[in-house]
């Protein structure tokens, strides 16, 4: 069973949350909508959902610890866009390496 969780203002972000009975799980997942024009230039799909942070916990939860749970994720969600958006600022330079051997 999942669940999505849109983020006010932020159409681009989700947090994505699994039930998985079987291994008596809770699993969320912050994910970013990536695309060809301003992420990712490798991959032929637009809109891609890609996950940046995942938090999972056992399946006997309350309120609060999924709000603690939500927020961590998101946090964590959010520091790594930030790096990710350095790097492909860094990879838009580098076009081509040349090895001499």
């Amino acid at each position: 069973m999942e669940w999505i969780i849109k983020i006010f203002n932020k159409p681009k972000q989700r947090i994505l949350v699994k039930f998985i009975p079987q291994k008596e799980q809770i699993i969320f997942t912050g994910q970013v909508r990536l695309s060809n024009n301003n992420f990712v230039r490798f991959d032929s799909k637009t809109n891609l959902w890609v996950d940046f942070s995942e938090e999972i916990h056992p399946m006997r939860i309350d309120l609060e610890t999924i709000q603690e749970l939500l927020y961590k994720v998101y946090e964590k969600m959010n520091e790594r866009i930030k790096i990710h958006e350095d790097l492909s600022k860094s990879f838009i330079v580098i076009n081509t390496i040349e090895i001499n051997e």
